[in-house]
């Protein structure tokens, strides 16, 4: 009896430190989807008015991550009204009319690139074709630092934003955008940006500390939607997606 009460003992220690070096990815992974809390989707309802002598821009970012972004760097100087909402696939994400009327409506629309808005590209087009300014966030990044899956020839991976440092180029896209739109404050856009990539630089280094808690033989990571593999490369995960790109 003994015996078997120590065995069963040493197995419940070993699920609890295992369950506590999971803990850890759980809560990096939180980090990285959230950064700052707001990367899970976009909400419909505008940033709050700023001062009366700001001048207020509409822009319509597409997605959530980006909508982060502009919010962080543009600050009280616009309203933000984005376009698809939390819960829902980019992918395959159709415009609706009232989508449309967004765009054509906002002062300038950013969206995140390498097609992860699939299904938008015409509605996208048509509106930068009548004068519109329209930003991807991703242009910044250089195309090695792209990854390319199997099966995928010419089509980059679209899902950067899971690795933070290939995601702070995203910022400098759209500090870089923001100035030339309204380039009297376009320094304060820079000063903006810069505050925020600190920020993100210390994400990433709490990612990476975290994560390396995490024994190196169980750094493995099953997902639904193969989406992670930039967050695999960069903080040495082994990705396992059950559905792919």
């Amino acid at each position: 009896m003994n015996t078997l009460i120590m065995h069963v003992k040493g197995f419940s220690d070993t699920r609890m430190r295992t369950a506590r070096r999971f803990s850890w990815l759980l809560i990096a992974l939180a980090g990285i989807m959230a950064i700052g809390g707001r990367f899970s989707g976009c909400s419909r309802e505008p940033t709050q008015v700023g001062t009366q002598q700001n001048e207020q821009f509409v822009i319509a970012p597409t997605v959530g991550m980006v909508a982060d972004i502009v919010r962080q760097v543009a600050g009280d100087r616009v309203t933000v009204q984005g376009i698809i909402g939390e819960g829902v696939d980019p992918h395959l994400y159709k415009p609706t009319r009232n989508d449309v009327n967004t765009l054509l409506n906002a002062d300038a629309i950013f969206y995140s690139g390498l097609l992860l808005e699939g299904k938008m590209a015409d509605a996208l087009t048509k509106v930068a074709k009548r004068g519109k300014p329209v930003y991807a966030v991703t242009e910044l990044i250089d195309e090695k630092y792209l990854l390319e899956p199997p099966g995928f020839a010419g089509h980059h991976d679209p899902h950067v934003w899971m690795d933070v440092q290939g995601w702070m180029k995203a910022v400098e896209k759209v500090a870089q955008a923001m100035g030339e739109f309204d380039p009297e404050h376009a320094d304060e856009y820079v000063t903006n940006s810069e505050a925020y990539l600190l920020e993100l630089a210390k994400l990433d280094d709490y990612a990476r500390s975290s994560i390396a808690t995490i024994p190196e033989s169980r750094r493995v990571l099953v997902t639904a939607h193969d989406a992670f593999n930039y967050f695999g490369r960069a903080y040495g995960l082994e990705v396992m997606g059950i559905q792919g790109i």
